[in-house]
């Protein structure tokens, strides 16, 4: 326990799984993980001495408000995580694979999103509701560069209060 911790997630429920970078990856709480590279169902460090590219990624977002990750959608950015009140993205520092010692987690927005209705790839944007008394809100996120913050569009501002709230 002292040399190769557990991953974050035991213990927590599982809000969702899914495979990225050639990984197994798992969002509990507010922590991401992605397993061992190429060894899907592997969530341990191959040795205590030296770490490699390939270990297991535990990361924590971090954020002023609590944080309650609910889904990921892979882009060619990175991978964006979305949580009730705010999106995060995971990316490379050196613009390679990803590997616990180049991967990092960065706040790119927060708009509010219900967490009971999955968000969608659409092409090059991300689609996600916002449920809110009486209707619900349609927005889309693009991903620029990395450090740029996206563009994010309230696609139902022109038909306010159509969308019901029971979408």
């Amino acid at each position: 326990d002292n040399t190769n911790p557990k991953p974050s997630f035991i213990g927590f429920p599982i809000r969702a799984t899914y495979f990225y970078s050639n990984r197994f990856g798992v969002l509990s709480e507010d922590n991401v993980f992605l397993g061992t590279s190429n060894d899907s169902f592997n969530f341990f460090v191959r040795s205590a001495l030296a770490s490699v590219d390939s270990d297991p990624i535990d990361l924590n977002v971090a954020s002023i408000r609590p944080v309650l990750l609910n889904d990921v959608l892979p882009s060619p950015q990175g991978l964006l995580i979305f949580s009730t009140r705010q999106q995060f993205q995971l990316y490379s520092t050196d613009a390679s694979t990803l590997t616990p010692s180049t991967s990092i987690i960065r706040s790119i927005s927060n708009y509010e999103m219900n967490p009971l209705i999955a968000p969608v790839d659409v092409g090059t944007t991300a689609a996600f509701i916002n449920t809110v008394p009486g209707y619900s809100k349609l927005f889309s996120l693009q991903l620029r560069e990395i450090e740029q913050n996206p563009i994010v569009v309230d696609i139902s501002k022109t038909v306010l209060e159509w969308i019901p709230s029971t979408v």
